[in-house]
């Protein structure tokens, strides 16, 4: 399938590639009609403890555990409706051995 852009924005560059899943078109009775502002994020980044979701977001040289509203989630991918802002580095990798405030270097 083959897209395009109505306004071009320069951090595209040609040849990239992106992933799209589709998802169902049948709205859900507990959406609202607004537009959704989320975060997307893999699927594993997302860890639950008890009744709250959360991640770990590289904050400076330490990690922060975040709890998170997790929306519509695909094969490999969630949405976070709130926790976390677009381009902060969200921990994708185990979580068992980082904790909140453990200090960390990215690479």
């Amino acid at each position: 399938m083959r897209m395009a852009f109505d306004t071009l924005d320069p951090r595209i560059l040609p040849d990239m590639g992106v992933r799209v899943d589709f998802l169902n078109a049948e709205p859900r009775a507990d959406r609202s009609a607004e537009p959704c502002r989320c975060v997307g994020a893999i699927g594993r980044a997302v860890h639950r403890d008890g009744e709250t979701d959360y991640v770990l977001v590289s904050s400076g040289d330490a990690l922060e555990r975040r709890a998170v509203r997790v929306g519509r989630k695909s094969s490999d991918s969630v949405e976070l409706l709130s926790g976390v802002r677009a381009g902060e580095r969200v921990v994708t990798t185990s979580s068992e051995a980082l904790s909140d405030g453990q200090r960390v270097r990215v690479n």
